[in-house]
């Protein structure tokens, strides 16, 4: 996460990831091995940034292996302290994706 480099005062970010470049979004069929976070991944991102609002493109921002213990990090907090989730984002017509995360409106 940290090779990111995620500026401090970026509060949304979209992570188009390897699920748009296989069109997991596309797929009928349900894929268990889409990207997503895993538990210390998403508590890195909390701890260590300002991002209220998280975006990925498939159907969860965690993994599967880690359905429950990567959203934890997100919505430990109360408001303003957690993170709102947005999942199921079709990400593949954005130009430049390595930026998306860098933008603050997004």
């Amino acid at each position: 996460m940290e090779s990111l480099q995620i500026p401090k005062g970026v509060r949304r970010v979209l992570f188009r990831t390897l699920n748009t470049d296989r069109k997991l979004m596309f797929k009928k069929e349900f894929e268990s091995d889409y990207a997503g976070f895993t538990e210390d991944g998403a508590r890195w991102l909390v701890e260590n940034t300002d991002i209220k609002l998280v975006g990925i493109d498939y159907v969860s921002v965690a993994t599967y292996d880690h359905i429950v213990s990567a959203h934890l990090p997100f919505l430990e907090g109360r408001p303003p302290n957690c993170a709102l989730l947005v999942d199921e984002r079709i990400l593949a017509n954005i130009e430049n994706p390595e930026k998306v995360g860098h933008k603050n409106k997004v």
